[in-house]
């Protein structure tokens, strides 16, 4: 697929502070819609790179939203050797509920937002999803007084069991003391089974979390396509709507490579679920 371009009715705000009560703050990037007659549905990008690496630039995959009526937030969120878990957790709510608050500085409509992201990100819009209802992780950060909740999510490659990550094929020691896993426990995974129950977000599913598209490449030998399965499984046991699909010829890194194959169901799902036509064309 073509690099996308931003429609010239866009606007962007970089380095919008939503986090001034850490140190440092964190920023996040808006896309928006000022000139839409009516506020606009939004969706929370969350970029992977092992809960280590990355930054919220690297958002190409998502921004073939602009065009289709969404406004898009790309938060950062604090790396694995800033703070451990649940600290990504809490600031992915937190963007969240930045994004509720300044939702009619923005056009935006409150009440349809999406969360999407991939490998760790994925994760987190998962995360995102199935624990709005974890009060304890929204005591941190800007409008604890609104809900964190978002209507929608799309996880890309996300891991979900982090005890079943070795399972062949794999080509990573998820349970090796300095993995990527470990570093955002805070320690070898192993060692902590309770503390790695609490960050499994099948933990938290219940009959009001939101609608999900499970997308992984079924070639992917760092996350096994298998923990999407797991969450799939999960969340249909719960009567949640849930649709998975595989990818063949696709690795982990959906976001470098995505084609229309990869692109065109998350625009379809995120219509039906968060434009008031359901419109999914």
């Amino acid at each position: 697929m073509k690099k996308p371009i931003i429609p010239n009715h866009v606007r962007c705000e970089k380095e919008l502070t939503f986090r001034f009560d850490i140190d440092p703050p964190l920023n996040l990037t808006l896309y928006w819609h000022p000139a839409s007659k009516t506020p606009t549905p939004a969706v929370l990008w969350f970029f992977g790179g092992g809960w280590l690496h990355g930054d919220r630039s690297f958002c190409q995959a998502a921004l073939h939203l602009l065009k289709h009526g969404f406004a898009l937030v790309c938060p950062d969120y604090r790396m694995s050797y800033q703070a451990t878990f649940p600290s990504q957790v809490e600031d992915a709510k937190a963007a969240t509920r930045w994004a509720r608050g300044m939702a009619q500085t923005f056009n935006i409509d409150g009440t349809r937002m999406g969360a999407w992201g991939e490998s760790a990100g994925g994760y987190l819009a998962t995360m995102t999803g199935v624990a709005s209802h974890i009060k304890k992780w929204d005591e941190q950060g800007p409008f604890r007084e609104l809900p964190s909740a978002v209507q929608a999510v799309c996880d890309w490659s996300g891991p979900t069991n982090f005890y079943r990550m070795n399972e062949p094929p794999c080509t990573f020691d998820h349970d090796a003391p300095d993995s990527y896993e470990s570093r955002l426990m805070g320690a070898p995974i192993r060692e902590i089974p309770q503390k790695v129950a609490s960050a499994n977000p099948i933990t938290y599913i219940d009959k009001n979390t939101p609608p999900f598209l499970i997308m992984h490449g079924m070639d992917d030998k760092t996350i096994i396509p298998n923990q999407s399965r797991l969450l799939h499984d999960a969340l249909i046991k719960k009567g949640v709507d849930s649709k998975l699909i595989f990818l063949p010829g696709y690795g982990h890194k959906l976001g470098a490579t995505a084609g229309t194959e990869a692109i065109d169901p998350v625009i379809r799902f995120f219509k039906q679920k968060l434009h008031k036509n359901k419109a999914a064309d």
